[in-house]
């Protein structure tokens, strides 16, 4: 509700909410605080609205204030840049107003009472087996809710990883969108599929292996050469396996990746010499 009076010589105009509280201005002609409050009005009524003031309203004024006066002055600057831009594509998120936004508390956990049974190392008949009917429904329905937005997710960030690969090494959308997808989720190369064999050096799996030499150190498959130019080796036949594969020591893990040429031969070794 707005409100005009005259005040020490100037037209004050006043606009109070219930919910959002109050602001005043005021003006040497009535009918600049008459379109000023019509104007406050309909900020209060779309809530768009901003108390004096207050810097930042939602999420993305927030982290748009942090990005610009605290991110440079930090060492990872560069990183978190990057992270917070990816944030701030989420516009439903950052939509979110700051008066609105509330955690997600979740319940306290609660003490259940040991059987004295398990303590005195009796029998554990008193315990309740699980329902595992249940526990695998509720599993599946929880992994169909979260199904949409994980897919959703891994597209964007096919997506991004696709641009960020073209700028480095100038390949088309296509296949650089290949590699990505390939990298997530291809643990066998076929014949046409792409192999990052040093610095954004890209071979076919068949010239690679038409060509392999005896043994190399290359990318991940996975990661590729932003995370090191030795994190795989490529062990080609040898008098233990009579097929060749990568051998991923990235992460600490140790993952096998193996060739579609040679699927027939997986699972077989060479029989001993006599």
């Amino acid at each position: 509700m707005a409100s005009i009076r005259k005040r020490n010589g100037l037209w004050q105009a006043q606009v109070r909410s219930r919910k959002l509280g109050s602001t005043s201005k005021s003006f040497h002609k009535r009918t600049d605080a008459i379109a000023w409050a019509k104007v406050q009005e309909a900020l209060m009524q779309t809530g768009e609205w901003k108390p004096r003031g207050r810097q930042y309203s939602t999420l993305d004024d927030l982290v748009q204030n942090y990005l610009k006066k605290v991110t440079p002055h930090k060492k990872g600057a560069e990183t978190e840049t990057r992270r917070l831009n990816r944030l701030l594509k989420e516009k439903s998120l950052m939509a979110i107003k700051l008066d609105e936004a509330k955690p997600n508390v979740l319940p306290p956990l609660i003490k259940r009472h040991i059987p004295d049974e398990v303590f005195s190392g009796g029998v554990l008949k008193c315990i309740k087996e699980p329902n595992y009917e249940q526990v695998y429904h509720l599993k599946n329905e929880a992994r169909e809710l979260i199904k949409p937005e994980a897919q959703k997710t891994k597209r964007r960030h096919v997506e991004d990883k696709a641009v960020n690969l073209m700028t480095e090494t100038g390949l088309s959308k296509a296949k650089a969108s290949k590699i990505v997808r390939q990298r997530l989720e291809g643990r066998e190369f076929s014949e046409h599929d792409i192999l990052e064999t040093s610095r954004n050096r890209f071979e076919k799996v068949s010239d690679f292996l038409d060509n392999a030499p005896r043994s190399v150190g290359m990318p991940c498959p996975i990661e590729g050469s932003d995370y090191g130019l030795s994190t795989a080796y490529f062990y080609p036949v040898d008098d233990h396996r009579p097929y060749p594969r990568i051998i991923s020591f990235a992460h600490g893990n140790i993952t096998e990746f193996t060739f579609e040429r040679y699927r027939h031969l997986q699972g077989l070794v060479w029989l001993p010499r006599q």
